[in-house]
């Protein structure tokens, strides 16, 4: 971690970082945090939707015992069975991302010539492009999908440690690509 700014340079804009040993700022790339809230909430009011649907349909089901020559399961079996499945499944990916959201208020990346600062919350870390080992890109940089799972970029540390970031962080694949391209430059 830098100490904190100083009268020698310019200040992060997030949290008063000196980053003069950073070079110019290239890029800022906030999580993009309003987006995976309002993800969280749609899932979770589809969830508790279906899941309330599924219920009272499940009350209200005939409980007449099977006859002989008629089928074990019936298709209203099936929906209340798919309702629940759905509503719990649904519930649960809405609450990952609502609790995803709060634990990354405040999180970013700012992108310089010769490194990058991480913000997470009131900390912030610099990172010089020769401290960085490895960045790797996984899953598909054209899809956004709603989840947040569909593209990741995991940058792992020479000291052994590594961070990632997805697709919820604003132009996730622009600063994927950079890094990329910065740390092969130093390497």
């Amino acid at each position: 971690m830098l100490p904190p700014a100083s009268a020698a340079g310019p200040e992060c804009y997030h949290c008063g970082m000196n980053a003069t040993d950073l070079g110019t700022l290239v890029g800022r790339y906030p999580v993009d945090n309003k987006r995976r809230s309002t993800l969280g909430l749609a899932y979770t009011t589809g969830g508790l939707v279906a899941l309330v649907a599924g219920i009272v349909v499940m009350l209200a089901q005939d409980e007449s015992p099977t006859v002989p020559g008629q089928p074990a399961h019936t298709w209203i079996e099936t929906l209340i069975g798919g309702l629940l499945g759905l509503g719990v499944l649904g519930l649960l990916f809405g609450v990952v991302l609502l609790i995803r959201a709060a634990q990354t208020r405040g999180h970013a990346i700012d992108l310089y010539e010769h490194g990058l600062v991480r913000h997470r919350g009131d900390a912030a870390e610099a990172i010089p492009f020769g401290a960085i080992a490895d960045v790797v890109i996984q899953g598909n940089p054209v899809n956004r999908g709603g989840l947040g799972i569909n593209f990741r970029c995991v940058v792992r540390l020479t000291e052994g440690s590594q961070f990632a970031f997805s697709s919820h962080t604003t132009n996730a694949v622009e600063l994927a690509e950079r890094l990329q391209a910065a740390v092969h430059r130093v390497a």
